[in-house]
């Protein structure tokens, strides 16, 4: 066991440079926002951000993703979308997959064409692991058969684990290995919700998974959410709790406290929109604690106003959040305490 020292990052310096950022990005942003729960997320040009990619083929069809356990792809082919139209027809049982789903889509997929569109991609956001029958199998197959050969380190990999308690212990132990084994071939971030951060924690102590959360709570969470982590084999670990986000990685450990909001925060819009503008930021380039600002930001506004957020609306809320924390840094008093001690 290695002990890393790591910065801790302060939220009102982060929210300045989200919104200095935010504002320098114009047109493209927008360009980005519209894509928001798309499948396939395709990247503007690099060279001209402000305009739409040149030509936009027939988009590939949701269930070819959903066969092969992917929530979502950012294609970096700035002419426009590849065409895949046999690999959109990939024929799968999601709740009876067999247990080497991988060998069956392997024999009808062409490898060829699915290894273009990989290498074409940025960001790779897999499905839920506990609610994907096959998952392991499936994960393990797509790295030793296609991402090992392309000859590319540069991915953004994105995992959730979901609710571990449905699978084995000895699975778990599976599926992080092979999560870590992505970590070769680009930056792996695993997000989690406190409740799944816990049970995992339980789990990689050998201790009951369905142990009261107020004792572990009491025992100090941050202590071992950073145990977990590195434990983990991977580049970055997310914990999102109410309106509140941990950010643990090798460098560096931040906390963000967003803004209170009850209405339309329910955990499937929660994560889908944080996995959104987690991304978008990604895509952007961005330092990893404005991803985790942006992803936090995007989440909230949708929340708060029941749509997708543009740019407009997004450097307005960040102006409003940043002011806000000014205040509570001049006034200690109001701050929000955190869920993470």
């Amino acid at each position: 066991m290695y002990t890393i020292t790591r910065q801790l990052e302060n939220s009102g310096t982060v929210l300045s440079k989200l919104l200095e950022a935010v504002q320098n990005l114009n047109g493209s942003l927008d360009i980005y926002l519209d894509q928001i729960g798309n499948a396939e997320v395709l990247i503007p040009a690099q060279n001209n951000p402000d305009s739409a990619p040149a030509q936009i083929n027939e988009s590939i069809s949701p269930q070819f993703f959903e066969a092969l356990g992917i929530r979502s792809m950012a294609l970096r082919a700035s002419h426009g979308r590849l065409a895949f139209p046999d690999a959109a027809q990939i024929d799968f049982d999601r709740k009876n997959a067999a247990q080497y789903r991988w060998r069956k889509i392997k024999n009808e997929l062409n490898i060829e064409d699915f290894k273009m569109l990989l290498r074409n991609s940025q960001i790779i956001s897999f499905e839920d692991w506990a609610n994907l029958n096959g998952a392991a199998d499936l994960w393990d197959g797509i790295l030793f058969d296609v991402i090992r050969s392309l000859d590319k380190k540069d991915f953004d990999f994105i995992f959730y684990l979901g609710d571990i308690t449905k699978r084995r212990a000895n699975e778990v132990d599976e599926i992080l290995d092979i999560i870590s084994d992505y970590s070769f071939y680009g930056r792996v971030t695993l997000m989690l919700d406190e409740n799944e951060a816990t049970k995992l924690w339980a789990i990689l102590y050998n201790l009951d998974p369905d142990i009261s959360f107020a004792d572990i709570k009491s025992l100090g969470l941050r202590q071992k959410y950073l145990s977990t982590f590195d434990s983990l084999g991977i580049d970055q670990l997310l914990i999102y709790a109410g309106d509140q986000t941990l950010l643990l990685s090798g460098q560096k450990q931040f906390e963000l406290v967003g803004k209170e909001i009850t209405k339309g925060k329910t955990p499937q819009v929660m994560r889908s929109n944080f996995n959104a503008g987690y991304s978008l930021g990604l895509l952007l380039g961005l330092d990893i604690s404005l991803c985790v600002a942006l992803a936090q930001s995007i989440t909230e506004v949708f929340a708060e106003n029941g749509t997708r957020p543009d740019r407009n609306a997004l450097l307005t809320y960040i102006k409003n959040w940043n002011d806000e924390l000014k205040k509570e840094e001049e006034n200690p008093s109001i701050n929000q305490p955190s869920l993470f001690y």
